[in-house]
């Protein structure tokens, strides 16, 4: 949010680095369509969906040296201590993503309407989450000693 007089981003400063609560309409429409699994309910949540999904298809970007779509930098994660300049990749952020993107893809298809492509391509294609020593890492490109650091667990 953006206060209208002075410009600040209110009511805290890192609002804008946020991206785990994107995802979240996919997973409130899953929940509407599961208690009431009718067309009124795929309509009355598709142009969410898709406003939603489009905007997330155009917000990952395409990393050319991976070949996959990235989140960040700037970015900062679900936990809000990550310093948003050097964070890329957030495990939790790039699977609810993927999950959204999926979601999206899913409920056109229920309504028998075509899948945007590049929906698809960014699902497909969207970066992995992060692993050290096979358990989730909270950013691409950390190393093992952040377990060690106070600021990050």
């Amino acid at each position: 949010m953006t206060e209208t007089i002075t410009g600040r981003s209110s009511p805290g400063g890192i609002n804008a680095y946020l991206v785990w609560q994107q995802p979240h309409p996919m997973y409130m429409a899953m929940l509407a369509f599961k208690s009431k699994s009718t067309k009124t309910t795929l309509k009355r949540w598709d142009p969410i969906l898709e406003a939603t999904a489009d905007y997330m298809a155009s917000y990952a970007w395409f990393n050319q040296s991976s070949g996959r779509y990235d989140l960040g930098p700037p970015v900062i994660g679900v936990t809000e201590n990550t310093p948003p300049e050097n964070t890329l990749n957030l495990a939790y952020e790039v699977a609810y993503w993927r999950y959204g993107l999926e979601v999206a893809c899913e409920w056109k298809q229920k309504l028998g309407l075509p899948v945007p492509k590049h929906w698809v391509t960014v699902a497909k294609n969207m970066a992995k989450p992060p692993q050290i020593c096979g358990l989730y890492a909270v950013y691409e490109g950390l190393n093992s000693s952040w377990w060690d650091d106070p600021a990050l667990n």
